[in-house]
């Protein structure tokens, strides 16, 4: 209970050139946003230091995201987690992979 409250209280947003490669972020929760670069996904996630960040989806990753992905992601019917691959010819490259405990 108390690293979930931890998680919550202390929030914050991280662009997503700043995740670390090959960690693997445990993502809690997903939500339809819409940026002044237009409609994305919202993503809350386990930072490396076990603190809850939020960080905006690439519109190109964000499109692949249903309303029913997202409600499952946030009832825990899907557990994933998500990994960067670092920057590929100017883009950050990401993989969604199955959360493991």
């Amino acid at each position: 209970m108390e690293q979930k409250f931890q998680r919550v209280s202390c929030t914050r947003y991280v662009p997503v050139t700043s995740l670390v490669v090959d960690h693997r972020y445990q993502i809690l929760g997903a939500e339809r946003a819409v940026t002044r670069f237009g409609p994305t996904v919202m993503l809350r996630m386990v930072d490396t230091d076990n603190t809850a960040i939020k960080m905006y989806l690439p519109r190109h990753y964000a499109a692949v995201f249903t309303d029913d992905d997202m409600e499952k992601i946030n009832s825990g019917t899907y557990a994933y987690d998500l990994v960067s691959k670092g920057m590929r010819r100017g883009w950050v490259t990401l993989k969604l992979e199955t959360h493991q405990t």
